[in-house]
């Protein structure tokens, strides 16, 4: 089973760009709930409309708090600190605004924690079709043991499509201004020492994210007369990575599935649900909005039960037989409907002789439709019958839409039928 930090995540450059009031602990359990988000890039691939819950496990959050003191003792302290954090953005015009992360964050001991986006986040990490965006693997970044090589080589990442063109390096130009605002650099902190501010917040910085990534940062400064007014920093990656190919998304590959349903195999598996050929099954038949909605029911379900890949199975069993029974139920409509069309076609022709007969004659006369039911069904392509042929010289256009649906596939007229032709 994948590693959660193998996963993709997906953020517009305007989040990238802003400044995440985040200590470590912080930017790691944002990035492992952007993990579990599908985000609105191409018009022709499923989404999600709206935010939901993401569970990440109590393993993962022992990874996640692995560096700090007291780890998961510390648990509450962590959660409440990132969920009154917040994002500040630029307005464009000299101005800023302020967002909340978060809408909820729900701790429950034996599956681990539930959060949920705000919708206010929607335009920076969900609506994005058409926007600048970066995509990056939570590998990149996880390792990292620093907020700002954390921000740092995000920044640089929004430039990292020029890599894949085939240029060796590509930089970023920022002001002191502009770096002290992506990396949150405290207010005042190492103002007026350059030689501080270059030590601390980009040369330690630079040596993490060399150290511990594929990518290799470094820059040079700009000046305005003598004074440091700006950084160009370079982005490459290294030469013993470029050829290693992408990693394998699973092991468990199905060649039954397409591409979107084998990532959402690769989602529930870390989930702990096994790829049998029932779960395949369910796949291949249920449309995966409507898989997503029953896995969103039971983590949103006030049921802590450990086992979460037996009831998140348990949901798609009770959806796969709600949609065998509605499809069962749809064929039998359509099929009671094509043969109350064809006896309709009989009725255009009886059915002013209906109400003066007998329960015995119209017993017969039930039996005689049922019959000629058949018989549409049977010879189509053969000659009219003498019962086709009857009701058309009675009717004329009127004779009912199979029959006269059968006339014309033979190439007849009314005249045609009248005259004695037949096919």
């Amino acid at each position: 089973m994948n590693s959660i930090i193998e996963r993709q995540v997906v953020q517009t450059n305007p989040l990238i760009e802003a400044r995440k009031c985040m200590n470590l602990s912080e930017l790691r359990l944002f990035i492992l709930g952007l993990q579990d988000v599908k985000p609105h890039i191409k018009d022709d691939t499923i989404h999600d409309l709206e935010f939901h819950d993401t569970i990440i496990t109590p393993s993962e959050l022992k990874e996640l708090f692995a560096d700090n003191d007291g780890g998961v003792a510390n648990l509450k302290r962590h959660i409440k600190r990132a969920f009154d954090g917040k994002i500040e953005l630029s307005d464009g015009c000299g101005g800023f605004v302020l967002y909340h992360i978060y809408q909820k964050m729900h701790y429950y001991p034996e599956k681990g924690l539930l959060i949920k986006f705000d919708d206010e986040m929607k335009p920076y990490i969900l609506d994005i079709l058409g926007k600048a965006y970066t995509t990056y693997s939570i590998k990149t970044v996880f390792p990292l043991s620093s907020e700002y090589a954390w921000r740092l080589l995000e920044s640089l990442l929004e430039k990292q499509g020029f890599l894949k063109q085939g240029y060796k390096k590509v930089y970023c130009d920022l002001t002191v201004e502009e770096v002290r605002f992506r990396l949150n650099v405290p207010e005042g902190l190492y103002s007026g020492r350059m030689d501080n501010f270059k030590n601390r917040v980009l040369d330690l910085p630079i040596r993490d994210i060399n150290k511990k990534t594929e990518y290799k940062v470094w820059y040079d400064v700009i000046k305005t007369g003598r004074k440091i007014t700006g950084f160009r920093f370079w982005l490459a990656q290294k030469e013993e990575t470029k050829q290693i190919p992408a990693p394998v998304v699973s092991e468990q590959k199905n060649d039954e599935l397409d591409a979107e349903q084998q990532a959402y195999l690769s989602h529930l598996q870390d989930r702990g649900v096994n790829p049998t050929k029932t779960v395949i099954k369910y796949l291949k038949t249920i449309p995966l909005d409507e898989l997503r909605e029953e896995e969103r029911a039971v983590i949103g379900s006030k049921d802590t039960a450990t086992n979460l890949a037996g009831l998140i199975i348990s949901a798609f069993k009770n959806r796969y037989a709600k949609t065998a029974k509605e499809t069962k139920k749809q064929a039998e409509a359509a099929e009671e409907a094509k043969r109350q069309e064809r006896r309709e076609a009989y009725d255009a022709f009886y059915g002013t002789e209906t109400a003066k007969i007998s329960k015995k004659e119209a017993s017969a006369l039930s039996a005689l439709n049922e019959l000629f039911v058949f018989e549409q069904e049977s010879n189509e392509n053969d000659a009219l019958t003498d019962f086709e042929a009857d009701l058309i010289k009675a009717k004329g256009e009127k004779a009912g839409a199979l029959v006269i649906r059968h006339m014309e596939k033979l190439g007849l007229t009314v005249d045609d039928v009248i005259n004695g032709k037949r096919n």
